[in-house]
């Protein structure tokens, strides 16, 4: 795909005036219109099952257990509770320079996603 576009582009004279300009862009927007709508569609799918996984695990309120490095313990909703709650509840700064998240025996994960296990280790 990315050779195509480059293609398209090599054989486009942009020298021209603004009003060509203008023409290029709507003819290469329209172009791609559908497979924006597509992506917005998929995004708008995604968010939506994702939202319902949240609001199924408010409603189950199972309650975990976060353990810090320190030992110290935090209490959280499973599914609900994200790494980035756990470091608003002991500094906002600290979580406005959350970038990721660190789960014992888990990959790097985005501070913005729900914990899951019954237990969880930092």
């Amino acid at each position: 795909m990315a050779a195509e576009v480059a293609a398209k582009m090599a054989d486009v004279d942009i020298s021209g005036d603004k009003a060509d300009k203008e023409s290029i862009f709507k003819s290469r927007l329209a172009e791609r219109l559908p497979y924006y709508q597509k992506r917005v569609e998929l995004f708008e799918t995604y968010l939506a099952r994702e939202k319902a996984k949240v609001e199924a695990a408010t409603s189950a309120a199972e309650p975990i257990k976060v353990i810090m490095p320190d030992g110290a313990e935090r209490s959280g909703i499973k599914g609900v509770t994200s790494p980035f709650d756990v470091a608003k509840e002991i500094s906002s700064s600290l979580a406005k320079k959350c970038v990721v998240a660190k789960v014992k025996f888990g990959p790097l994960r985005p501070p913005s996603n729900p914990l899951a296990p019954s237990h969880i280790t930092y």
